[in-house]
């Protein structure tokens, strides 16, 4: 197993993204503890461009705090 090169997030192609993501593992490792899971459903949009994106039309989500 390796890491997914940050270039791979950076495609245009977010459909083909998150079909590549598909059975990925995923890790992480918080105050020394280990998780880890499968990514087994995926959603892709388009940003700023794609009506369906909570970017739409580049609005941002307020951080909660």
């Amino acid at each position: 197993m390796s890491k997914i090169d940050v270039e791979f997030y950076r495609s245009s192609d977010v459909v083909a993204i998150a079909r590549e993501l598909l059975g990925k593992y995923i890790f992480t490792n918080i105050d020394n503890e280990l998780t880890a899971g499968i990514v087994t459903e995926t959603e892709a949009y388009e940003g700023a461009t794609d009506k369906a994106s909570h970017a739409y039309n580049n609005r941002r989500t307020s951080l909660l705090k």
